[in-house]
């Protein structure tokens, strides 16, 4: 199966190694939606279907061990209406993936105390935040 990442799961970033195992994406590619942080440390999806909200990231193969991990992390739980995030399915862009991602479920979304991120790329603005 393949997750989608764009946050603190992509390679160099503080989990990459720890939930993903320091594995290497299998292509970088792009989904549909909106990119936010909050507090700048915090991202989070909202998925769209508006084609000009593009989220860059990337795609990783993962086995049933590694996605069960990721739900701990995301605070997903597939038997609770209180989630932190929701797991779908959605289609990349560039290589037409089917891939998991996480988007923050709507009790969670604090668009008044959150930036969004225009680009949609986390990596590029945590670049430009530490220098």
């Amino acid at each position: 199966m393949l997750v989608f990442v764009y946050g603190t799961l992509l390679q160099g970033f503080r989990n990459h190694d720890f939930f993903l195992n320091g594995k290497s994406p299998k292509c970088i590619d792009s989904i549909r939606g909106r990119i936010y942080t909050y507090n700048g440390m915090f991202p989070y999806l909202i998925i769209t279907n508006n084609p000009i909200d593009i989220v860059k990231g990337e795609v990783y193969e993962i086995d049933e061990k590694i996605l069960e991990h990721l739900d701990y992390l995301e605070g997903y739980n597939p038997k609770s209406d209180y989630s932190h995030y929701i797991r779908k399915e959605v289609l990349t862009l560039e290589h037409k993936l089917k891939v998991f991602v996480y988007e923050l479920a709507d009790q969670f979304k604090v668009k008044n105390k959150s930036i969004r991120i225009h680009s949609g790329d986390w990596k590029s603005i945590t670049e430009m935040m530490s220098k």
